[in-house]
């Protein structure tokens, strides 16, 4: 049973500003049991688990109705931290259920969440959107690949409808369906889908490294070679962060092996070692390319390099293949700390 009465007190000794969600609510048909969570989870940290754990107790059905009918316009703006309150506490209870594997009651608390992001402020309903859709994609590699593909790509899609000139969601969104094209099986649509959305990107923002990256890594992968080097060439141009011009130079030695040209590749892969010094993959892709050239010595040095470092450095490495939905839960932790301010 929840203890409705002790949560109860404990968020009206708490401090917080603005109206509270008693008052933004009056005359709904929330009951004050509810809005009592919502209030907890609004008024901060030490509040909000307990409020996540009382709304996984609640059935999300019944919350339907007074979703539907709340109307931000009627209640005013002071009642929009208590919707984005509400958002967060479903999305939050919807993520503790995914963690104990009931999918289904996640489904539907992440369903509210999306309805009551919708009625408050454009900024909060981007950032909710692409937060979510980021956390599916981390599902992905979480071993619920399925789901988190279907469910990232729909949110991903609307949010491509609803900010067609957003680069981050353009990028984000390209990552997953680069993704599932890069697949042993996956489909080749999927990469043509992926290179018209970094394509969007790089027109809003011709300088974007990563959209460059992502966009060249795609025209290789479809075959597009020359194209891909031409991208990747004016990425390397760019004063970008390191962690990018290296996997563009390790993309630039690849295709240049690719087209017979070891030479160029050697060269791609010492630019990229004296970037990142520490990562294995740099020196056994100049051992392979040292080799072709019949430079046995030079290759073998290189080989042994690599035999020297760890695995372990190489955790940066996949970060491409995770996309960017490493930055779901900081993006998620900005939002439930603006709901104090």
């Amino acid at each position: 049973m929840v203890r409705w009465l002790s949560l109860a007190a404990l968020v009206w000794a708490a401090p917080a500003s603005g109206e509270d969600c008693q008052t933004a609510f009056a005359g709904t048909t929330a009951s004050p049991e509810y809005i009592s969570l919502v209030e907890a989870y609004r008024r901060g940290r030490p509040l909000r688990l307990g409020a996540v754990r009382a709304a996984a107790r609640l059935g999300h059905e019944a919350l339907e109705p007074f979703v539907k009918q709340l109307d931000p316009a009627r209640m005013g703006p002071c009642s929009h931290p208590c919707i984005e309150a509400m958002a967060l506490l479903h999305t939050d209870t919807a993520i503790h259920h995914v963690e104990n594997g009931a999918w289904p009651e996640a489904f539907g608390h992440f369903e509210l969440g999306q309805k009551l992001s919708r009625k408050v402020g454009q900024r909060f309903q981007r950032d909710w959107a692409l937060a979510v859709a980021l956390y599916y994609q981390g599902r992905i590699f979480a071993g619920d690949e399925e789901i988190g593909f279907r469910e990232a790509t729909a949110l991903f899609d609307d949010a491509v409808d609803l900010y067609p000139a957003d680069t981050e969601i353009l990028v984000a969104a390209g990552a997953v369906w680069e993704w599932s094209g890069s697949l042993p099986r996956g489909e080749s649509g999927h990469l043509k889908r992926a290179e018209r959305l970094y394509a969007r990107a790089l027109e809003q923002e011709p300088r974007l490294a990563e959209a460059k990256l992502r966009y060249g890594k795609v025209l290789e992968k479809r075959g597009h070679f020359e194209e891909a080097v031409q991208r990747l060439e004016e990425l390397v141009a760019l004063e970008a962060d390191h962690h990018i011009i290296y996997r563009a130079r390790m993309a630039l030695g690849n295709l240049a092996e690719r087209r017979g040209l070891p030479e160029a590749a050697i060269r791609h892969y010492r630019a990229a070692i004296e970037l990142e010094p520490d990562w294995q993959i740099g020196y056994l892709a100049l051992s392979h390319a040292l080799h072709t050239t019949s430079e046995r010595e030079a290759s073998r040095a290189a080989l042994e390099e690599a035999l020297l470092l760890s695995d372990s450095t190489q955790s940066s490495w996949w970060e491409y293949e995770l996309g960017m939905s490493e930055r779901a839960e900081p993006l998620l932790s900005s939002l439930r700390e603006a709901l104090a301010h």
